[in-house]
Formats: C-alpha cells, structure tokens, sequence
C-alpha cells in the first residue's frame, strides 16, 4: 500500500479527531469535572476515550477478517487498508487519554505495551510497503514470482553448468564418456525448460568441442567463484555485488581468448539474475516479515482487552 494523495482525507480526519479528543481532555484536566486528578479509565471522559480507542481496535481487527472472507462487499479494500492504518496508530493516543497518561496495573501495563509495539511496528510496515516495491523496482528488474524463485535458482544453477562445460571435464573423466552424459542431460527438459530449444543447440555445439582452447582460467575461475555463488554456497562479496563483480568479470576477461568471451558474458548474467532474485527473497521478506510481529500481537490485544472491557464493567 503506497502512502500518496489518496491518503489525505484520512490524514485530515486524522488530525481532526486528535485535535478534538486533545481539546476535550484540556478542557476536562483544567476546568471540568476531573480538573482536580485528571481523567482516569473509569471517568465518564475516560470511558468515553476507551470506547474509541477500542473501535479504533477493532475496525483495524476487522481487515484480517476481510482478507479472510473475500465475498464481503462491504467497501473495497483501499478503505479498509487506509483506515486499518490511520485509525489503528489514532488507537493509541486515544489509549493515553483514556487511562491519563498512566499504565496503571499489570493488565492495563501489558494492553499498553501491546498497543505501543503493534503502532510501531504498523508504522515500520506502510514505510516497508511503501519504500520496498520502487527499490525491488529499481534493483530487480528481472523480478519474478516470489514463490518461483526456488525453481528458477536450480535453472540458473543447470544453465551455469552447461556454460561452462566448454571448459571440459571437472574431475579428469574420460571426455567422451563426459561428452556424451553431458549431452543426453542438456536434452532432458525437465531440468532446463526455461531454455529455448536454439541455446540447447548452441549449448551443444560447445560441447561438441569441449575444453576450448585456453580454458584453463576460466574453469578455475567458475570452480571457484561462479559455481558456489550460482549453487547458494556463498552468497559473499564479491559477486554478490554488482560493481565488484563487473570489476571481476572484466579482469577475468583479460586472460581469455576473444572465443571464450561470450561464455564468460553468459557467466556474468547467469550471476548478475541470481544477484536479483537474493535480493528479492531479502526484499520481500522485509516487506512481509514484520506481519510475524504485528499479526500476532494484534490478536493478543483483541483478546486481552475484551478481557479487559468485562473486568472493568464488573467492578466498574
């Protein structure tokens, strides 16, 4: 949910209501009927705040419940979303009023607590879900499907492989018994189908003449940089920095023959779209990962509070 103009109804009745609730309790400490001790839970004022801030509460409450029951109608989901946020963080300041700027006992200390950390936590959330999706725009161009990314590592991972086969054999395996493994496995398609059936055939052909003459660094190069990095081994610098790994690339192109560029390219894009979805998966586990915090505690406040409404009433 971005926070833009559509927001500013909700901003100004925002600021509204928080204008009057403070002018009401100025009014009420200095010259009304609690001008002696202040407001307290249990004064009409106070009653009055605790029923707003536990609305307040409970309108928030409800968006899971929406999101749950996807065949209400009862407006659309950009009002709920809004109003979870605006009215969720204007429960607290309505809480303060309520018990007078006082925690009071143990229930009421741990209701407070609850509501400080789930405001906060909401708070560092709309800014996640405000901020994350431009930069995952600007560092993931290549973005995919979040619960994809698995799947299309391990591709990476086969087609990374299959490049750098021009290199030859990794462990001095007889190279025709090699070539012909290698070949019958770039033609099973369940472990390469993001793969056109043109850069099997040109995946191939490589083969067909592997190890190309002066691939000595190369391979040495994938062995020890590219494959663990690609396979999730290590996620270190430097490839998993852009501007050092360009820097790496570009040194390791020096020492190749002109034939072995483009494969040594291929390696570069294989690892700059690895680079992209790690940075995905961290992304959106920023972006969701406060839920875990939030949610949680949320419920609790539900509960703790209904259970606070009914204790209060009885000895009210």
């Amino acid at each position: 949910m971005r926070i833009d103009k559509s927001h500013q109804s909700w901003l100004f009745l925002s600021i509204a209501i928080l204008l009057i609730a403070g002018g009401w309790y100025w009014y009420d400490v200095t010259r009304g009927h609690d001008a002696l001790n202040g407001p307290s839970g249990g004064s009409a004022t106070g009653l009055i705040y605790g029923v707003l801030g536990t609305s307040f509460m409970l309108f928030a409450g409800l968006l899971g419940a929406r999101k749950k029951v996807r065949t209400w109608r009862i407006g659309r989901a950009e009002f709920w979303m809004r109003g979870h946020l605006w009215l969720g963080t204007l429960a607290l300041p309505m809480i303060w009023l309520h018990a007078g700027f006082r925690h009071g006992g143990l229930l009421t200390s741990i209701l407070t607590w609850l509501t400080y950390i789930i405001v906060v936590s909401g708070i560092i959330g709309a800014l996640f879900q405000h901020l994350i999706p431009n930069a995952m725009t600007r560092s993931v161009p290549d973005e995919t499907i979040f619960e994809q990314i698995p799947q299309v590592l391990r591709h990476l991972a086969v087609e990374a492989d299959d490049v750098a086969a021009i290199c030859g054999p990794e462990n001095g395996q007889d190279i025709e018994t090699w070539r012909k493994a290698r070949t019958s496995a770039l033609r099973t398609r369940s472990t390469r189908a993001l793969m056109t059936e043109e850069r099997r055939d040109q995946l191939a052909a490589a083969l067909a003449t592997a190890p190309a003459d002066g691939s000595a660094p190369l391979k040495e190069f994938y062995l020890r940089q590219v494959k663990p990095f690609v396979i999730g081994e290590s996620d270190q610098p430097p490839l998993n920095d852009p501007t050092r790994a360009s820097t790496l690339f570009a040194k390791q192109k020096v020492l190749l023959p002109q034939p072995l560029h483009e494969t040594l390219d291929d390696l570069e894009r294989i690892c700059d779209e690895v680079r992209q979805l790690h940075a995905q998966r961290r992304m959106h586990h920023w972006l969701h990962g406060w839920l875990f915090i939030h949610v949680p505690l949320s419920m609790a406040l539900l509960v703790l509070t209904i259970a606070h409404v009914i204790v209060s009433l009885r000895y009210w």
